[in-house]
């Protein structure tokens, strides 16, 4: 008679390679949760010609509690989890982006750049809900843009839909 290592209740599926421990399956993906965590890192490199990014670590093993055998497991990434790394991605490229155009000089290629940002970034209007600072720039921005760039009000209006 085998028992879970988390429940304690009889159970029949092995879930270590190395030792002789039994967990079932909700047990043992619970734990797994639990040990192994996605991680979302953002890297901001030394030199000011690179771009900052975002990467996502996810654990390819999970340690057996009993012997502490790394079994092989890689669990799959939901977009959830994944939530993170785009938001980095997008606020990141959005500041870089204005910071770059801002450097144009010719008018005409620097108001089709704020084009082509803001209709990027409207095309991810859900971080705008969870990002009142995020807003608060962008909402600054435009109208600052509002005298020179005659499609400020534009996305100002769609900014407050």
């Amino acid at each position: 008679m085998n028992f879970c290592f988390i429940c304690l209740e009889k159970s029949r599926h092995k879930v270590c390679t190395q030792c002789e421990c039994y967990a079932h399956p909700k047990c043992w993906g619970k734990y797994m949760s639990e040990k192994n965590k996605i991680s979302t890192y953002m890297v901001i490199p030394n030199d000011d010609q690179e771009l900052p990014y975002s990467f996502i670590n996810t654990p390819s093993y999970t340690v057996c509690p009993i012997c502490k055998y790394k079994n092989n497991t890689t669990k799959a990434v939901t977009r959830s989890e994944t939530q993170m790394a785009r938001y980095i991605t997008i606020m990141t490229g959005y500041y870089t982006s204005i910071k770059l155009t801002e450097k144009i000089e010719n008018n005409q290629v620097r108001n089709s750049m704020y084009k082509i940002i803001f209709d990027q970034l409207f095309t991810h209007k859900f971080i705008f809900k969870e990002d009142s600072e995020l807003t608060r720039d962008v909402l600054d921005k435009l109208e600052n843009l509002k005298d020179t760039w005659s499609c400020a009000h534009k996305y100002i209006e769609k900014l407050s839909e």
